[in-house]
């Protein structure tokens, strides 16, 4: 073999071994995955603003636009386009109490959470009952999809890759549930925070089956800090026939919440 031809061969050898060096950096064994999703989770952590500093936190209130685009099946294979925007507001009572409406015709919404019962309410269909999965949603809607609010809900927490994704590059974390079910968080990784989480929904769509779910894609951006705390101003939330636009103008912490914030609206005597 020509030097040339044993240079060739040699440049060939070192490439491969750093392609397979760079694969095993963005795939690690399974052994030590698990490890490595808890760094990447505490970082978050600290991004946020710290353990201490997010328990401090006992209530908050947003409030702020949205913007909705999607569809409705109106006959089978048939849609109609769908737009509302309005106004947003939101409030949350440690540990887990939630009160949120949407108010902008033609979609006006409120949904609840008292820390025991669970309440949905639309003017034509009144107050109704809602699921243990709903809760859990409302409640990742009331810590603004912050996966610390929400991390016990996991089993385990495994490291997936790092590689750009819609943009920043992000680390990301599957997290299986204890349905077996896994959900997805992508960790700016220059930043640490979450800038999208994928999460399973009791489905379909518009409206809710006991066992049936499809995955939504939430967006997480404008992250500003109030009291010690890392908050998203803007959420865009994608479903399969919508999506949705939340943009906070105002965001305060540890206020004086009433209790009566958290109840069903009174059913009307009519």
């Amino acid at each position: 073999m020509s030097r040339k031809s044993l240079l060739a061969v040699v440049v060939c050898l070192i490439a491969s071994s750093t392609f397979a060096y760079r694969d095993h950096q963005e795939r690690p064994p399974e052994s030590s995955r698990q490890a490595m999703a808890q760094r990447v989770f505490d970082r978050y952590v600290k991004a946020l603003g710290g353990q201490e500093a997010y328990a401090n936190i006992t209530s908050r209130s947003l409030k702020g636009k949205f913007e909705y685009n999607g569809s409705s099946q109106t006959t089978p294979g048939s849609f109609a386009a769908q737009r509302a925007e309005g106004t947003v507001e939101s409030y949350w009572k440690a540990p887990d109490k939630v009160a949120q409406a949407l108010l902008g015709p033609p979609l006006v919404v409120r949904r609840g959470f008292n820390g025991k019962d669970a309440w949905g309410f639309h003017p034509q269909a009144g107050v109704r009952k809602i699921s243990p999965v709903e809760i859990n949603e409302i409640i990742r809607d009331g810590a603004l999809y912050q996966p610390i609010a929400f991390s016990k809900h996991y089993v385990e927490l495994s490291y997936d890759s790092r590689r750009r994704v819609d943009g920043p590059e992000v680390d990301i974390i599957d997290a299986t549930k204890k349905d077996n079910r896994k959900e997805r968080f992508y960790f700016d990784s220059s930043t640490g925070l979450p800038v999208r989480l994928d999460l399973w929904e009791e489905g379909p769509e518009g409206a809710r089956i006991e066992g049936e779910y499809y995955l939504a894609h939430y967006y997480l951006g404008d992250y500003r800090t109030i009291n010690g705390v890392q908050v998203p101003f803007s959420i865009r939330r994608v479903r399969p026939h919508s999506t949705m636009i939340f943009t906070f103008t105002e965001v305060k912490h540890n206020i004086a919440l009433d209790d009566s914030i958290f109840e069903a609206p009174r059913q009307s005597s009519k």
